[in-house]
């Protein structure tokens, strides 16, 4: 891809969270790539974290004085600080938004929900272009006064360093964050269907989950793999049969998704709207029952040469069309600093 225009100007990305979107995006277009963080002390306590990475960040891009800024969101309140800064400094502000709308909170009375959506609304308007991941999310963006592109997330590039080694079962991988909209019971229920059959392991940092330890009794092949080092969880990926990446959320197209295809992993995904539009050859959509979890893994292993190869096809498209999506966001870029 020719990402020489916009090498030419002095632009940086700049992000409160190390995200792999950010990472791989940034480095396709050549953008400085600025992860900000707080001191260790300060990273459990919001008092003080948050006036930290805001100061951190101001002297940044008074230091750098950026031509262009790319924001990811989350986090909403660095999006809004950026935003601020942008009133004074006068830079092109992109803001890549994944899919962090909290839509379903929307009428929440809960404060922070309010103030979420008061930051959120704000941003959407000051920034001159916010990327987000479909078409639904494009919409709502313009519906709120912004300009809205899609661009879903770049297939990665992942090194494997280690070689698959033959397990007793087949591994399935669900990959999980353990955030609310993350169905990890039911996983579990449908691991104990799957007994003698297949392992399901579940990375992420189980700790955030405050019913994990009943949830991991209830089946022995049900495996925690706690929060794993990059290259580990990649390994990981590379040695299972299937990745699973489940949400109860519309418009959320998951990072893991992402990783499954790089590495032509046959995927099981939910049954929403929004990754039934976007995905179709190598992806078993599922309905979030232990019963429907168990029955699509089970199809899986069954076909499982057929979605292999729906899902090396299925990569080929992906890559193609996201190049030209990629290339049409440069053309809007160097429009808007001209």
């Amino acid at each position: 891809m020719n990402n020489g225009n916009i090498l030419k100007n002095m632009g940086v990305w700049l992000t409160w969270e190390d995200h792999r979107r950010s990472k791989e995006l940034s480095k396709n277009y050549g953008i400085e790539y600025k992860y900000i963080k707080t001191f260790e002390i300060f990273q459990r306590f919001r008092a003080t974290k948050y006036p930290v990475l805001i100061t951190k960040t101001l002297f940044f891009i008074m230091l750098k004085k950026p031509n262009f800024i790319v924001v990811q969101n989350p986090s909403v309140v660095l999006t809004f600080i950026v935003c601020l800064a942008k009133k004074i400094l006068k830079f092109y502000l992109v803001v890549d938004r994944h899919s962090n709308f909290k839509i379903e909170k929307k009428n929440s009375k809960e404060l922070k929900y309010r103030m979420f959506h008061y930051l959120s609304s704000q941003t959407i308007k000051e920034a001159d272009l916010t990327v987000v991941t479909n078409k639904c999310l494009k919409d709502l963006i313009e519906s709120m006064g912004g300009r809205g592109f899609v661009l879903e997330d770049k297939i990665p590039s992942l090194t494997v360093m280690s070689k698959n080694s033959p397990s007793a079962l087949d591994d399935v991988v669900c990959i999980c964050s353990f955030s609310d909209d993350e169905p990890i019971e039911e996983v579990a229920v449908a691991a104990s269907y799957l007994r003698g059959v297949c392992d399901i392991l579940v990375t992420g940092d189980y700790n955030k989950n405050k019913q994990i330890r009943r949830i991991k009794r209830l089946s022995h092949n049900f495996i925690l793999t706690g929060y794993l080092a990059e290259q580990d969880y990649i390994n990981l990926l590379s040695k299972s049969k299937i990745i699973m990446a489940l949400t109860t959320q519309e418009y959320t197209l998951t990072c893991g998704s992402y990783e499954a295809v790089a590495l032509e992993k046959p995927l099981i995904v939910s049954n929403t709207e929004t990754q039934k539009n976007f995905f179709d050859k190598g992806v078993i959509f599922t309905e979030l029952s232990p019963d429907a979890i168990s029955m699509s893994i089970n199809y899986v292993l069954s076909n499982y040469t057929l979605v292999q190869e729906r899902m090396r096809l299925m990569k080929i498209s992906m890559k193609s069309q996201w190049e030209m999506k990629s290339n049409n966001l440069i053309r809007l870029i160097n429009d808007g600093l001209k």
